[in-house]
């Protein structure tokens, strides 16, 4: 289901921009009627189909008769906005071990890691994920040694515009530090090195990969909170 959420969550975010051509079945709401619709994007433009063959017979016949000016309302389908965090806090969390092993997976700042992905129904931590507004492709993928500010010190995996961070070793009070200042609505600057991608796993028995290089990014850190 995480995975799911995380699926869904892309194709409304991507259909409320506009940016994907897509066809996707929703409910929709049309003057008194409600029925089962498509929504088509193409070259920029929407439309609404209402197919037939999903409908109750006399639905088309019902259509004709709403006023013109009559409001519509579509819904796509429902998410978990807590399980698409997840999903990719998940994903994050195995790239790291992939690299690390079992010294990162149980050291014992990554416990309330572990109990937040096994307790998926309910939220442990206030901020472990952030978005940037930047349509970044999900195929940027990347292992970041965030290096400032100084609260943060830990580690952060990318994949396309959605970051998941994690501690350092031993660092209780990383997820304490994220929920103070890391949902700040002024964006900051994020000094990081970037250690590469994993190309097989290591668990351990290599350093992390790549050619390292420093860069930076100004990004507007969002949380869960209120979820």
């Amino acid at each position: 289901m995480l995975d799911a959420d995380a699926a869904v969550k892309e194709l409304v975010r991507s259909a409320m921009a506009g940016t994907r051509e897509h066809r996707e079945r929703v409910k929709a709401a049309i003057g008194d009627f409600r029925v089962n619709a498509e929504v088509h994007l193409s070259g920029g433009r929407y439309s609404l189909v209402v197919p037939r063959r999903v409908n109750k017979p006399g639905t088309a016949d019902n259509l004709k008769t709403v006023r013109p000016g009559s409001s519509i309302t579509v819904q796509y389908r429902q998410f978990s906005e807590l399980g698409a965090k997840i999903s990719w806090f998940r994903a994050g969390y195995l790239a790291l071990f992939a690299v690390a092993g079992y010294a990162f997976a149980l050291d014992p700042a990554m416990e309330i890691v572990r109990r937040q992905i096994l307790e998926c129904d309910e939220r442990r931590m206030v901020t472990f994920t952030s978005e940037v507004s930047e349509e970044i492709a999900l195929s940027v993928h990347r292992i970041l040694r965030v290096q400032a500010p100084d609260w943060h010190r830990g580690w952060a995996v990318e994949f396309g515009r959605y970051f998941l961070h994690f501690p350092s070793a031993g660092d209780m009070d990383f997820y304490d530090r994220m929920s103070a200042r890391g949902s700040a609505v002024t964006p900051y600057m994020t000094t990081y090195e970037y250690v590469g991608w994993p190309t097989e796993p290591t668990f351990g028995r290599a350093a992390l990969p790549g050619d390292a290089s420093s860069g930076s990014c100004v990004i507007r850190w969002s949380s869960i909170a209120g979820i």
